[in-house]
């Protein structure tokens, strides 16, 4: 009875996504989009005081980042985000060092925030289509459909 217990808990809190959207829509949805590389992460109940962390059980990570490119939201410097602890909690696994196509959407107390359901991801080589679609978007911004 208690391993049913703790599968259906787990259930409970598992992380399910809406299928994806193009890159148009989902910078139609998101507060800010850009590069950065990841400075630090850390556990986000010890790295500032309980009021700068965003409501809710899934942002229990706050990774900084130093901003390389923005692409929509106008962002520099050095920016926080928060994410899941880990897949289970929609987190994303960033790692220090790395750099990440990065879209952020604002929680109701205002920070930034992202998971695994959104376009975010690692800024390698097969991420260089969608940063230059960004960027055109950015230039020339049009209204986009979901299909």
């Amino acid at each position: 009875m208690l391993a049913c217990l703790a599968t259906t808990e787990a259930r409970l809190f598992a992380c399910t996504c809406a299928p994806t959207t193009s890159p148009c829509v989902a910078a139609g949805r998101a507060q800010a989009i850009f590069v950065g590389q990841v400075l630090d992460v850390s556990n986000s109940k010890t790295a500032g005081s309980p009021s700068d962390v965003p409501e809710g059980p899934f942002f229990s990570r706050r990774v900084s980042f130093k901003v390389t490119e923005s692409l929509h939201g106008a962002l520099d410097g050095t920016v926080v985000v928060y994410t899941g602890s880990d897949r289970g909690a929609c987190g994303y696994g960033f790692e220090k060092g790395k750099s990440y196509l990065i879209y952020a959407h604002q929680a109701k107390t205002g920070q930034l925030t992202t998971t695994v359901c959104t376009r975010t991801r690692q800024a390698t080589s097969g991420a260089a289509g969608e940063i230059k679609e960004l960027r055109a978007l950015a230039v020339e911004p049009r209204k986009c459909v979901q299909p």
